[in-house]
């Protein structure tokens, strides 16, 4: 016999994201268990365009690899409150070293952003009250001597949403409570000055509060390649500390706290 329907996956998922929320002592917060979870799905089958609206994110990993790292990857954990009128930055953003040559950037970034934004029922649609984005990319010194921020990791999977307010909502994941980005950039991008930025929007009429946030940001290379020593060495120079886990989990995690 076959069917469908999210009952099916429910209790499997609850199960996994206890075993997240349980592995942390203290407890991670529900944006961060739920930042982790969805971090490390994925389709077995390929991503395609229209998969996101039969699939979601695709299927989580094994709870051990959700917590793994090796030499050759990163993860990073920002969590923090953005306030109204506010812009949150990381300038410079820990990029490993061994993934720069040549004045270019290489790897692979892949991140998650979760949040629980104000809800009000009687607005339709527009029930999410606000939107959280969050932008990594490079920053370079423009002919006016200005400097400016390009996005360099963009929303996955790419639905090519423009800059038309239905299409930033139907393919750019605009006002969703949960977003993903990812890159690989094998032919490498012409910079090696990193910035984090992370920016709030409340709708029209919504009285602005300040909104919790947590963002999974994992950096990967070649095998072999120092990624984890690199980030660690630059994460020295910002406020930092590691996730603690529970004495029956060996895993190493690195958390910015912004």
């Amino acid at each position: 016999m076959e069917d469908i329907g999210t009952s099916y996956s429910t209790p499997l998922v609850s199960g996994l994201l206890a075993n997240v929320l349980n592995a942390f002592d203290p407890a991670p917060s529900r944006n961060l268990a739920k930042a982790l979870l969805i971090h490390s799905a994925s389709n077995p089958s390929g991503e395609g365009p229209d998969d996101l609206h039969y699939y979601g994110y695709g299927m989580p990993d094994t709870f051990l690899r959700i917590l793994h790292a090796s030499q050759s990857s990163a993860m990073l954990v920002f969590e923090d409150t953005l306030q109204p009128g506010y812009i949150l930055e990381l300038d410079p953003f820990p990029f490993p070293a061994c993934l720069m040559r040549n004045g270019k950037s290489f790897g692979r970034v892949e991140m998650t952003l979760a949040y629980e934004p104000p809800l009000d029922p009687a607005a339709g649609l527009e029930y999410c009250r606000s939107n959280v984005s969050a932008s990594l990319g490079t920053a370079t010194i423009d002919s006016g001597g200005r400097l400016t921020h390009k996005r360099q990791v963009g929303p996955f999977p790419d639905l090519s949403g423009k800059g038309y307010e239905r299409s930033l909502v139907e393919q750019g994941f605009k006002w969703s409570p949960v977003k993903r980005y990812q890159r690989t950039m094998t032919k490498g991008v012409s910079s090696t000055h990193w910035r984090l930025r992370l920016e709030l929007l409340h709708r029209s009429g919504e009285r602005p509060a300040p909104q919790p946030f947590a963002l999974v940001i994992s950096i990967s290379g070649e095998e072999g390649l120092p990624v984890y020593d690199d980030v660690v060495a630059a994460l020295r120079s910002h406020a930092s500390t590691d996730l603690r886990l529970r004495s029956s989990i060996h895993a190493s995690l690195d958390v910015d706290l912004g």
